[in-house]
């Protein structure tokens, strides 16, 4: 039997293993003279833990009706709980000169920790001017602070430029957006739009030895 640690939710076991309230078992066949076997279970680490949090496997023992019980020295695993940032830029794939370009920046934190101190940096295109954004950026137009991004937690920005008249077709505008934290190293997405209108192909049908009806 082996009960299951603080801080954790049972997943799966090995050989047959039952949950039975906290404790897991095990039944496993006669084991002969000079022999042994092995048995596993996966458990599930708590969300939100701080790191350095020890989990600890204590209770455990192996027993049989010829045999009495074998207790085990505690098994200790220490939590490395860390935040992961990932930023996503849309954006539309042909933009006219003189018209208005929208980016939609979306991060998320889909680590264990929170992040704090993000930072989020666009780096424009020499091409357009920036018009507007929701939220508002913090420093200048290009720059949005965050104290902390909880795990799971996730954030939308709009972000909206005018593309230069003089820009020429085919031209092709690109954008970065950086995203970093205390804990993390910066990710970037890049995107580029080009400068003119989205080409759309059809294939024309045609109906051979077609007769009208009489």
């Amino acid at each position: 039997t082996d009960r299951l640690p603080l801080n954790t939710a049972f997943v799966s076991a090995s050989a047959g293993g039952t949950l039975q309230g906290d404790v897991v078992r095990w039944t496993p066949a006669d084991i002969a003279v000079g022999s042994h076997t092995a048995v596993t279970f996966a458990v599930q680490v708590g969300p939100g833990l701080i790191s350095g949090t020890l989990i600890v496997n204590a209770d455990y023992v192996a027993m049989a009706d010829n045999a009495p019980g074998l207790v085990n020295d505690p098994v200790t695993v220490t939590v490395h709980s860390l935040p992961i940032l990932s930023i996503e830029k849309l954006r539309p794939a042909a933009v006219g000169p003189d018209e208005d370009l929208v980016y939609t920046l979306q991060y998320r934190n889909s680590g264990n920790a929170v992040a704090h101190n993000v930072r989020i940096v666009e780096a424009y295109d020499p091409n357009v001017t920036f018009v507007s954004a929701t939220p508002a950026p913090d420093v200048g137009n290009d720059v949005w602070l965050i104290d902390s991004l909880a795990p799971g937690g996730t954030g939308t920005i709009l972000v909206t430029v005018h593309v230069d008249p003089s820009a020429e077709f085919g031209t092709l505008i690109a954008n970065t957006v950086t995203l970093d934290s205390d804990e993390t190293e910066p990710v970037s997405a890049h995107v580029t739009t080009r400068v003119g209108t989205e080409v759309q192909l059809f294939m024309p049908v045609v109906l051979k030895d077609y007769q009208p009806p009489v």
